[in-house]
């Protein structure tokens, strides 16, 4: 969309993707809260430190990816091992603070045929695609491409269908994204702000299992 040139969709993808992508990203544009994320995702990027959606594969998850920037990589030095690569990301895309301000790229696979989740009559994400709504999970998507971006991303832990894995830095990311728990009323753009704003049923919880 030209109204948020940060983001950009991959160069390998199909005219028709590119379609999908941009009538997505217009309908979470609609409303106030959806509009607000786009806002302030654009804001947080600069020349290098973008998100740009890419055509899911059969399969592939939506899942946002935090990526090092050019210069971040430069940063590294040549042929950095595993585990250096890892501690550089990690330490970009959640390092921020009062008194350093990091943040990373952002890439996000995302398909208009796959993208999850329906919920249930309780609020309950289940298996299944609906592609008429499928602008609320690249939103979804949106909210931790935005965390990349600024350096405040939660990391760590599992993600699991047990309750526990709610009290991980991970689980409250994806929390934080969905707006529930303390996240609910943060004010914050979130999955749940942006169902609400278009009628659509709140999602009660983030696992599958409904305990979490």
């Amino acid at each position: 969309m030209e109204r948020y040139p940060s983001i950009g969709i991959g160069a390998h993808t199909s005219p028709n993707f590119r379609h999908e992508v941009t009538e997505a990203l217009q309908k979470i544009d609609e409303r106030p809260s959806g509009r607000r994320l786009l806002q302030e995702v654009e804001a947080l990027s600069d020349h290098d430190k973008k998100v740009t959606i890419v055509e899911a594969g059969p399969g592939q998850a939506i899942v946002a990816k935090p990526r090092l920037t050019p210069a971040q990589w430069e940063n590294l030095g040549s042929n950095p091992d595993q585990k250096t690569f890892d501690k550089a990301l990690i330490k970009n895309a959640s390092g921020s603070s009062a008194f350093s301000k990091r943040g990373v790229a952002s890439e996000i696979p995302w398909s208009k045929h796959t993208a999850e989740p329906n919920l249930n009559e309780q609020g309950v994400p289940v298996e299944g695609a609906n592609p008429e709504i499928a602008y609320v999970a690249l939103a979804h998507e949106l909210i931790h491409a935005k965390h990349h971006l600024a350096g405040t991303l939660k990391y760590g832990g599992e993600v699991t269908r047990s309750a526990s894995s709610a009290s991980t830095p991970s689980g409250k990311e994806e929390l934080r994204a969905v707006g529930l728990g303390k996240y609910a009323n943060s004010g914050e753009p979130s999955e749940n702000s942006i169902r609400q704003e278009h009628g659509l049923p709140l999602r009660r919880t983030y696992a599958r299992s409904g305990n979490w």
